[in-house]
């Protein structure tokens, strides 16, 4: 076959010998662009996307890790009934507490009515930094932009 393919080249002119030469040049060009350049730009592409979602994934791991090694604060020792602070404190804080049951002397159960869901979770998480942790949540959407919450507290400890 090689010997019939020599025996064709050589029965062409140089005039078509050189068009074919151009031809088949500017086909291996188109298949090497197509079958390794292309590829491999589209593979380059997709790893520097992966790369920087990674990469922000891992900047947004290492901030939730550093707030919460600052949380990480030794709770503070409560002194009294925990119903009594958790009145206080919502008291302080401008909350009406529609119920607040001890259950026990380390756990209450709170429902507050209506209150702005911002400042009742800021005014949980000041809780918290003072030992006191919140075992469940459920809030339910009022009127007006606010919300009703029911939450059990629990005294952490150290």
């Amino acid at each position: 076959m090689i010997a019939e393919l020599h025996h064709w080249w050589l029965a062409r002119s140089p005039r078509e010998r050189l068009l074919i030469s151009v031809m088949l040049a500017l086909a291996g060009g188109m298949f090497l662009w197509f079958a390794v350049v292309v590829p491999v730009d589209d593979a380059l592409l997709t790893a520097r996307a992966r790369h920087a979602a990674a990469f922000e994934r891992n900047a947004a791991i290492r901030v939730a890790v550093a707030l919460l090694e600052q949380k990480r604060t030794p709770a503070a020792v409560i002194a009294g009934s925990l119903d009594q602070i958790v009145a206080a404190s919502a008291a302080e804080a401008g909350f009406t507490l529609d119920a607040n049951m001890a259950a026990g002397a380390d756990t209450t159960a709170i429902t507050i009515a209506t209150a702005r869901a911002p400042a009742l979770l800021v005014w949980l998480d000041r809780l918290e930094q003072q030992g006191v942790g919140v075992e469940s949540l459920q809030l339910v959407p009022s009127t007006n932009g606010a919300v009703s919450a029911r939450a059990t507290l629990k005294v952490r400890k150290p």
